[in-house]
């Protein structure tokens, strides 16, 4: 993401954020992002004035309203859910039109890139 400029983003939702760690590098873009993570105790990181974590279901997004988000981001999470589809619809619900919508997933060459 190192393409954007600081504070791009004017309102970023994180899926599967995990501790928390690597939604304070997300931060950077976003002037607000709200990080939600399904396991309570995996998140560690805390409220900041930019971000915001919640714990939730990233197939279940009914808290935010619809076109709410500039931006829906995970790392190395659709792989593991077992309602895909439910996640991809709720993430096209939240995103404004021109939003984007970036989902990573591993792959052969992914480890190397994450240890670089």
């Amino acid at each position: 993401m190192g393409g954007f400029p600081k504070d791009f983003f004017d309102k970023a939702l994180e899926l599967g954020c995990g501790s928390g760690k690597d939604s304070r590098c997300l931060a950077y873009y976003c002037k607000k992002l709200v990080a939600l993570e399904y396991n309570p105790d995996r998140q560690t990181e805390c409220d900041d004035e930019k971000t915001t974590f919640l714990i939730g279901d990233a197939q279940n997004l009914t808290r935010f309203g619809d076109n709410e988000m500039d931006l829906v981001f995970s790392s190395n999470l659709i792989e593991h859910l077992p309602n895909l589809d439910k996640c991809l619809a709720e993430c096209r619900r939240v995103v404004r039109k021109d939003g984007l919508v970036i989902h990573t997933v591993p792959n052969r060459t992914w480890k190397v890139f994450h240890l670089l």
